[in-house]
């Protein structure tokens, strides 16, 4: 039996096992995806506003929103169960509905009216469940502030924008 050089064997075996890298774990498999651009961190260049879905099914998966700025840097990103985008509709809707509800709010996640301008209106009250009230009213008295408005969990919805003070994504409204 003739052997096989080592760099020929080491080769084989890499061919062998894929991708896979000792200590990473595979790609997700992504059942589902949204981008958009939208101004948000700056009041001119477009930042990329991503929304996936992965997991092996829609109603198990996990669904993460992610903002990356124009420059290229992640400025925000959540991630919860895909049936966290059903809020309070989950215990009744059927898997078929589950299913088709899931997907339509993907497609419309960033549509332009869930973007408001400015962010928070000069007749929003602050919460004391919101961020603290110093960061609410520099957002609040910005008029160029963009906000982005998005529901999830049961019957919660979040609002967040851009702290130009900060510099980072706070979360400035919600509601139970």
């Amino acid at each position: 039996m003739k052997k096989l050089p080592f760099f020929s064997l080491a080769f084989f075996i890499i061919i062998l096992s894929g991708n896979h890298v000792k200590g990473q774990h595979p790609a997700p498999n992504i059942l589902l995806s949204k981008v958009g651009l939208h101004t948000f961190s700056d009041p001119v260049k477009p930042d990329k506003f991503i929304l996936v879905i992965t997991g092996r099914s829609l109603l198990k998966g996990k669904v993460t929103l992610q903002i990356i700025n124009f420059s290229g840097m992640e400025i925000f990103k959540k991630t919860c169960s895909t049936e966290d985008l059903l809020g309070d509709m989950g215990d009744v809707l059927t898997s078929h509905q589950k299913t088709d509800t899931i997907k339509s709010r993907v497609l419309h996640f960033f549509d332009e009216h869930n973007f408001t301008k400015p962010a928070i209106a000069p007749t929003e009250k602050f919460d004391k469940d919101q961020t603290d009230i110093k960061t609410w009213k520099d957002i609040q008295s910005d008029r160029t502030a963009i906000g982005f408005i998005y529901s999830m969990y049961y019957e919660s919805t979040f609002g967040i924008a851009w702290s130009k003070k900060n510099h980072k994504v706070v979360e400035f409204f919600y509601s139970d």
